[in-house]
């Protein structure tokens, strides 16, 4: 039985770690998909409007650091400590 016990909650350990990969996966999907986004609209308003592609650029800037913060606390709370690196 304890067997058993150890093999189950090593399973669940390694589909939680998967969990948190695919976490991982959709954050920067989505971080690249805003860059580029964010990018595209600031090229774009570069031709006709300088000041607008710098608020663009800026609020490029703020998403980032926004999901920076996000990633971070999002490891502080469930740890990497144990997160089998290697």
């Amino acid at each position: 039985h304890a067997c058993q016990c150890c093999v189950s909650s090593s399973s669940s350990s390694s589909s939680s770690l998967l969990l948190h990969l695919r976490f991982l996966v959709v954050a920067f999907r989505l971080t690249w998909s805003v860059v580029s986004l964010s990018l595209a609209v600031g090229l774009l308003f570069e031709r006709n409007n300088a000041m607008l592609a710098n608020v663009a650029y800026l609020l490029l800037l703020l998403l980032l650091l926004l999901l920076l913060l996000l990633l971070l606390l999002y490891f502080f709370i469930f740890g990497f400590w144990w997160l089998p690196f290697g």
